[in-house]
């Protein structure tokens, strides 16, 4: 009877342990495995990651230390003389004159430029010196600086000194050990952590025959309450305002011109996934204003193919197949009647990166080719960049756009800046007439490439 008695007391605890195990495996399942936010956001990093893939594809092992000196040639060869168009540039800024492709494209080709570009990561100085002519006319000779957390510009036609542009916190997020590239994914996983967060109390799920539906409907209020708190929160991150802040002059996020462009909008992201093993089976999105009802849906078949849809107002328009390796991504677009009517690559060499785009829809034929490589390459010491931009655009049969930009550049391991601001002068202290050519530069140098030379 004792032994009996005994035997029981043993398996009471052995109980209680398994027990726990199968209540920790099952919290572990709920959290990790079926939990509705983790899938979001695991289907959010699935989908926006091809924007970190693509900046992985241009890193290659140069050697060359984060301060370095860039001195590139820039050429453009187009021809637009068929290319007619009612865009209305004045719609957007009054001091824009209205586009006369044919001379803007002449302009171009006889313009040629060379930028130099020269950092100094461990002074904190960076110089940008633009020299640009178009004929033998001067068109640009402009420097702008950044040293002791100051910005300072140079334009020979506004002021013979420097003028002091305020504080620029350029190199508070730049420097030997963070590149912008590391800045851009911090940037991505945090919106991407911050979306699926706020969205918590949005997600939705329901069971179907074959899968659970988990889902978010996001009306316009939600899209702007959405921007609000995710834009909110960047800036009290510190690392993610700081970079927000560097790069204030060459990107912003601004929510009222998001709001603006998600006006009227509503969007419905549904991802599709088997009952227990909650593998992600299909994502959709369904966007909507006023005008128009657009659906796109991609079913992953394996890690690195899939294909999918785009409908448009309940009209399945185009179907697409999807497939991608370590270097490489492909994606192949077919119309309602299931032909072939474009191809899209990416995909990176041993010493460069191209990327091919040709379609042909309602017979407009668009070919898009962009080619980078890195030649004579002397690690830490110096390589040269090439690259070209060929775009060719027709429609039955008859040249649109010819255009051809070439971009060839040297790099070297050095980072000398000399340049002298003491004489500079605050923005403030200049004219009202010289401020407003510099608000104005980028404005006034599109009208000049925009008019015929005397």
């Amino acid at each position: 009877m004792k032994n009996n008695k005994k035997s029981k007391e043993n398996k009471f605890p052995i109980l209680i342990f398994l027990l726990s195990i199968i209540m920790l495996l099952l919290g572990f399942y709920y959290e990790y495995v079926a939990s509705p936010t983790r899938i979001l956001k695991k289907a959010l990093i699935n989908i926006t990651s091809n924007i970190t893939d693509v900046m992985e594809m241009f890193e290659f092992q140069t050697g060359m230390p984060q301060s370095n000196t860039k001195t590139q040639t820039i050429k453009v060869s187009a021809n637009t003389s068929n290319y007619k168009s009612n865009f209305d540039l004045q719609k957007y800024n009054k001091k824009l004159s209205n586009i006369n492709f044919s001379t803007l494209t002449k302009n171009l080709n006889e313009t040629n430029t060379t930028i130099k570009i020269i950092t100094d990561t461990k002074n904190k100085k960076r110089l940008l010196k633009t020299d640009s002519y178009l004929g033998n006319k001067n068109l640009i000779n402009t420097k702008t600086l950044i040293e002791n957390s100051t910005e300072y510009y140079y334009n020979p036609t506004i002021n013979p000194n420097y003028i002091n542009l305020g504080n620029n916190t350029y190199f508070e997020s730049v420097n030997d050990n963070t590149t912008t590239n590391d800045n851009l994914k911090y940037l991505h996983e945090y919106i991407v952590q911050e979306i699926s967060t706020t969205l918590i109390t949005k997600v939705q799920k329901e069971k179907e025959d074959d899968y659970n539906k988990i889902f978010v409907k996001l009306s316009n209020n939600d899209l702007n309450k959405t921007i609000d708190t995710v834009i909110d929160n960047l800036k009290k991150d510190k690392r993610a305002s700081t970079i927000l802040t560097s790069y204030k002059k060459y990107f912003t996020i601004d929510k009222k011109e998001l709001k603006s462009s998600l006006k009227n909008v509503n969007i419905d992201f549904t991802v599709y996934v088997e009952k227990y093993t909650y593998k992600i089976k299909k994502y959709s999105i369904n966007i909507t204003n006023k005008e128009d009802d657009i659906e796109i849906i991609y079913q992953p078949d394996t890690k690195s193919s899939g294909s999918g849809s785009i409908e448009i107002n309940n009209v399945k328009k185009y179907t697409y197949e999807y497939k991608e390796t370590s270097k490489s991504k492909e994606v192949i677009l077919y119309d309602e009647t299931n032909s072939k009517i474009g191809e899209i690559s990416l995909a990176k060499t041993n010493t460069g990166v191209l990327f091919d785009s040709n379609t042909l829809i309602n017979g407009s034929e668009l070919n898009i080719n962009y080619i980078y490589n890195i030649l004579n390459l002397k690690k830490k010491k110096t390589y040269d960049e090439e690259q070209q931009l060929i775009i060719r655009h027709s429609s039955k049969n008859q040249e649109i756009l010819n255009l051809d930009l070439v971009i060839n550049t040297k790099v070297e391991a050095k980072s000398r800046i000399l340049e002298n601001t003491k004489d500079a002068i605050i923005k403030s202290s200049l004219t009202e007439e010289k401020q407003t050519t510099l608000n104005d530069k980028y404005i006034n140098l599109f009208n000049e490439l925009n008019q015929k030379k005397e």
